[in-house]
């Protein structure tokens, strides 16, 4: 019974299969289509890889080609499979005058060094010829290649193969940057030396409040503290212990894999600062570390939710992101990112102590700040972290912020 049954859907999939092919013939592309693509597969001993550089392609082109109302269509993977060489499926397109067909294909590897090369040939067919167009060579580094060769590769088709000049983006209401909503974001405030107010108390091993040498005081990391010993005293400091029991820091030899910086990390936190759901923001900070350093300074949201265990309502995390900041020659570097608090989050289903369920939508009410440091190892300096609301330039209500020029959406040194 079981191998009629398996037998009877590998028919019905075969005959899906046909009338997909069927419902998709070229014979009537042409009467809709300008311009027509056919992305197959690019040779390649990473087939897997060649495949799925192909169907991001396709699918790029696809959303680009219908945001810029172009008249285009995109052969799918299935279509392209009906036929048994990429020649035959061509013959059987008839083209009208003035309609272009684009044949794009070519060849990739993957370098031993993880770097994506992809040599790409763009044939133009016509009514009454056809002609290699242009051979171009695009390439991609790391877990991303993928975006990056699809998103070059889509840009050249739509600009160089049909000439086509995107608009420009609609121009976006004018910000201004209100005062920074951290408290003490200059760590010139609190119970020296171990408590710089409104954050964490610093540890004394891996983390300091210290002086710093451009002035005022800064928080400073040192991520070349060994892990275990590391471990041993936070978990002396949860007991009770006081800062200033902590012990002579440990620093490990090269590779330091077993460093602090090599598998956790230091980081503080801020206190919550209250917030506003949906409403833009500004991250602002700067940092010194070591070349090729790696600091980090995240933004935690909270809402009040009830716990796993009872429910009872508590401040709990809902909602993170992060502006990731790279050091280099132990200079200070400003940082900045722009960033927005989520408008809407999804519910969470709660089945309660009595056996009912409900549902909670979270609200965030709070962030908080972490700095964060981990490899290569080395002393790491934070200050001046600041984060501005945005406002209209319309809007009087809120003063804005004298430090209105650090301009930057996306992290970088200046």
């Amino acid at each position: 019974m079981r191998t009629i049954l398996n037998y009877k859907i590998c028919q019905s999939l075969i005959l899906i299969y046909t009338l997909i092919s069927t419902c998709f013939s070229c014979a009537d592309i042409p009467d809709v289509a300008k311009y027509i693509f056919i992305i197959p597969n690019f040779k390649s001993q990473h087939s897997g890889m060649a495949s799925q550089l192909a169907d991001a392609i396709q699918l790029r082109l696809r959303r680009k080609l219908k945001k810029y109302q172009i008249n285009a269509y995109v052969f799918a993977p299935v279509e392209i499979q009906a036929y048994d060489s990429i020649d035959e499926l061509i013959k059987s397109i008839t083209l009208k005058q003035g309609q272009k067909l684009f044949l794009v294909n070519g060849t990739f590897r993957m370098t031993p060094a993880r770097q994506a090369i992809a040599k790409i040939n763009v044939r133009v067919f016509t009514k009454n010829s056809s002609y290699l167009m242009s051979q171009k060579t695009f390439t991609g580094q790391g877990a991303r290649w993928r975006w990056h060769i699809s998103r070059r590769v889509v840009s050249f088709l739509i600009s160089d193969a049909l000439s086509f000049t995107p608009p420009k983006p609609a121009k976006q209401p004018e910000l201004i940057w209100a005062s920074s909503i951290v408290p003490n974001g200059s760590f010139e405030h609190g119970i020296p030396p171990y408590k710089p107010a409104h954050w964490d108390t610093v540890d004394n091993l891996c983390s300091f409040w210290v002086k710093s040498d451009k002035g005022g005081r800064c928080i400073k990391f040192d991520t070349n503290v060994s892990q275990q010993q590391a471990w041993d005293w936070w978990k002396e400091l949860k007991k009770g212990a006081k800062p200033q029991q902590a012990p002579n820091p440990i620093h490990t030899n090269p590779p330091h894999y077993d460093a602090v910086g090599g598998i956790e990390g230091v980081k503080l936190y801020s206190d919550y600062i209250p917030v506003k759901m949906g409403k833009k923001y500004k991250l602002s900070a700067k940092i010194k570390g070591p070349t090729k350093g790696q600091a980090k300074i995240f933004i935690k949201a909270y809402a009040m939710l009830p716990t796993a265990k009872n429910d009872k309502l508590i401040k709990r995390e809902v909602w993170n992101m992060y502006m990731h900041c790279n050091t280099n020659n132990n200079d200070w570097h400003e940082y900045s990112q722009i960033f927005s608090l989520p408008k809407t989050l999804p519910q969470i289903r709660k089945k309660h102590s009595d056996g009912t369920i409900k549902y909670y939508s979270p609200e965030i009410e709070w962030i908080r700040i972490m700095l964060y440091a981990y490899w290569s190892v080395g002393d790491y300096y934070f200050d001046d972290i600041r984060i501005f609301p945005a406002i209209r330039k319309s809007d009087n209500s809120t003063q804005p912020s004298q430090n209105q020029n650090i301009s930057s959406a996306q992290a970088n040194n200046k």
